[in-house]
């Protein structure tokens, strides 16, 4: 990106979708970004909706949005300092329809690539209800960075190794059944590669009953119907 130049794109987006938008420059000898991009997201009528800039050695910048309406929003970068200028990358997605994923299979890790300073790698994962799930990302060379969604595209974990020596690590207990999204990158913007891996504990929830009876009280002999609450008779369960 030159000086005060301005980098135009579109996202095709259907109301209700969630967008993830971010970018980060290369890195200077000293570690710290180039320059800092700063992305701008529009509404297909061209109404600003939101700004986010990278704040030098806190990471890229990050836009996550749910789309109000069916449409072409756009998205431009530039420099958050018209006298700077370099190079950068951008990734977007839809996290409650992920696109370009891969599945990942526990006890199987992957192995990737972060190619652009602000890239990220989606991949998916299936849950049933209170699973306990465990990701972890290896790079070794760069702080890694991981980010989970869920299945409407709500980001309900993330996790960024404090160094390239330790993983990236999230363990959590899913919230909903499902598809879940999983974003891998570099925390700072880096860039290189990787093994993600992915385990999976299920948790067992024995099945309950739960009825009413009527009548409750009375002279004997007693008659009593038992109910099931969802309106089936009770000796119907199975």
């Amino acid at each position: 990106m030159t000086p005060e130049g301005i980098i135009l794109y579109y996202l095709p987006a259907t109301a209700g979708d969630t967008l993830f938008i971010r970018t980060a420059s290369t890195e200077d000898p000293t570690g710290g970004p180039a320059f800092n991009p700063q992305i701008i997201l529009y509404a297909p009528d061209g109404i600003t909706i939101c700004a986010q800039d990278v704040q030098q050695g806190n990471g890229p910048a990050e836009i996550q949005y749910i789309a109000n309406e069916t449409g072409d929003f756009y998205l431009t970068v530039e420099s958050s300092d018209p006298s700077w200028s370099g190079a950068y990358g951008i990734a977007a997605q839809k996290t409650n329809k992920p696109e370009n994923t891969t599945t990942l299979i526990p006890e199987v890790p992957t192995e990737g690539t972060i190619d652009v300073p602000g890239g990220v790698v989606t991949y998916t994962i299936t849950s049933a209800f209170q699973d306990t799930i465990t990701i972890s990302l290896v790079t070794g060379t760069y702080e890694g960075e991981l980010i989970i969604f869920d299945p409407d595209g709500r980001e309900c974990a993330r996790n960024a190794s404090l160094s390239s020596a330790f993983p990236a690590l999230i363990t959590m207990t899913t919230e909903t059944e499902g598809d879940y999204s999983v974003l891998a990158g570099g925390a700072n913007g880096a860039t290189g590669a990787y093994t993600v891996a992915y385990t999976a504990e299920t948790t067992y929830v024995p099945p309950y009953a739960d009825f009413t009876a009527t009548p409750t009280s009375g002279l004997l002999p007693l008659t009593v119907q038992f109910y099931d609450t969802s309106g089936d008779v009770a000796t119907d369960w199975s």
